[in-house]
């Protein structure tokens, strides 16, 4: 979930502001752990795949079947989608079989080969009719020009009308797509990082936008009251604005992509109950919270006991933010994906406020 910045110094910033911005930082984190998930489970099949006694062509080839099925699985779960691909196996014809459900609703061929033209021969095999027909990066263009040419095969092996019609470099389905690959990068060593610096990327962006509107909202409140009040002039809050706004991306970027790549390394080390639960976007977000507090330790701006006190409530909030991020994406899902979305970031807040408020109660208790 995205991680956004204060606009105030850490000993100066409000308890509601303070709790709003974590809650809602841990609950955009949230969004990223089922896709962040699908490329830590590509990671273990791409090192399974690895392992195997294949030369570098077929590793190469099984490899790419590993990219499109991890890299559309994360994007369709980071559209809320239901659709997914798996690998099939025991020699079926297509490579992956795209499911809604418990329904097969599509049907991929991948086909890594060194040339266009040696691609097109393979993907066009008969057996391969009505099915996503799949070949490296910079190689779809001229595959279905060459197959356009071939015209009807005399032997009625090949369908090449059907590959100049449908030869793709990336897999599609209601909206989810995987990412095209070049040959040389399905064989490349670096593919998993590969895979992994893509999905942070894309949470990064999910981070920042959420961080910008979130952190900057707060902030154009908090500066127009006192423009208002006479506190600032409007250009000097208009400024102070624009880089709260640009701190809160920042922040909602760095938090978002941190958890992305610790889920994905839990799923691939076999951390299942991890990858799939709150403790990435919670310790993401968490850590974040403490750097900053350990900073203005560092400045004088906080003494250690205060940062001691406040880490405890960091990640007892960072807890109450998931859980009710989860219940919120739960209860919003009855408008698709944007309910969830909202849901999620509104559950978030609640929780992050009601388990903060928590502590906060019992501290004073045992004072």
């Amino acid at each position: 979930m995205t991680q956004m910045h204060s606009p105030h110094d850490p000993s100066e910033e409000t308890t509601t502001e303070r709790d709003v911005l974590q809650g809602a930082a841990v609950a955009t984190n949230a969004r990223q752990v089922d896709s962040a998930a699908a490329i830590g489970e590509g990671l273990k099949n791409l090192k399974e795949v690895r392992s195997k006694g294949y030369g570098a062509p077929q590793k190469g080839g099984f490899a790419a079947e590993v990219h499109h099925e991890a890299t559309f699985n994360a994007d369709a779960a980071r559209k809320g989608l239901t659709v997914k691909a798996t690998r099939t196996t025991g020699g079926a014809a297509a490579d992956l079989k795209i499911t809604q459900g418990d329904q097969v609703v599509g049907e991929a061929q991948i086909k890594y080969r060194k040339t266009a033209a040696k691609a097109t021969k393979a993907v066009s095999h008969k057996k391969y009719d009505g099915m996503q027909k799949v070949v490296a990066e910079g190689q779809a263009e001229r595959v279905r020009d060459l197959a356009g040419k071939r015209g009807v095969d005399g032997l009625g092996e090949h369908n090449y009308a059907d590959t100049s019609r449908t030869a793709a470099d990336r897999v599609e389905h209601s909206g989810a797509s995987s990412k095209p690959l070049s040959r040389d990068a399905a064989q490349s060593k670096r593919l998993g990082a590969r895979m992994v610096a893509g999905e942070a990327g894309a949470a990064a962006k999910a981070g920042a936008t959420s961080g910008a509107v979130i952190g900057g909202a707060m902030s154009a409140v908090t500066n127009i009251k006192a423009a208002v009040s006479g506190e600032k002039t409007m250009l000097e809050a208009s400024g102070t604005i624009v880089k709260d706004t640009a701190l809160a991306a920042a922040g909602g970027a760095v938090s978002a992509a941190a958890t992305s790549v610790a889920t994905a390394g839990c799923a691939r080390i076999g951390l299942q109950a991890l990858s799939k639960g709150g403790a990435p976007g919670a310790i993401a977000a968490t850590g974040i919270e403490v750097a900053k507090d350990l900073w203005a330790l560092k400045n004088g701006t906080l003494n250690g006991r205060q940062v001691a006190s406040r880490s405890v409530e960091h990640v007892g909030g960072a807890g109450g933010a998931w859980a009710g991020a989860a219940a919120g994406a739960a209860a919003g899902s009855v408008v698709p994906v944007v309910g969830t979305v909202i849901g999620g970031i509104v559950g978030g807040m609640l929780g992050n406020m009601a388990a903060r408020k928590a502590i906060s109660t019992a501290k004073k208790a045992l004072a």
